[in-house]
């Protein structure tokens, strides 16, 4: 039955999947060497140095049988930090980008 809550806490967030797929593919372009365009890298510092910066990013960390799963994540739309800056067409929830 908690899965059924973490299901309806996924649909509220609003997030359309082109935008989680493409933040997690800018995401793994960025360690490797010359994948990802100067613009993007770019674009993602910036929001990443605003997003350091805001109140709403949290530290979440959830127990997923016998392991915990931590990470960051944005406390107003829920996706994951620093994916989410990778994303071209996603937004800040509260308009800092």
């Amino acid at each position: 039955m908690r899965w059924l809550l973490d299901l309806r806490w996924i649909f509220r967030m609003e997030v359309k999947i082109d935008q989680i797929v493409d933040g997690w593919i800018n995401y793994v372009k960025s360690k490797r060497p010359k994948m990802l365009s100067e613009e993007m890298k770019a674009v993602s510092d910036n929001r990443m140095s605003i997003c350091n910066d805001c109140d709403s990013l949290k530290y979440i960390e959830r127990k997923l049988g016998t392991r915990t799963i931590s990470k960051y994540a944005c406390g107003e739309c829920g996706c994951s930090f620093p994916m989410m800056t990778f994303a071209k067409k996603k937004k800040c929830p509260l308009g800092k980008w």
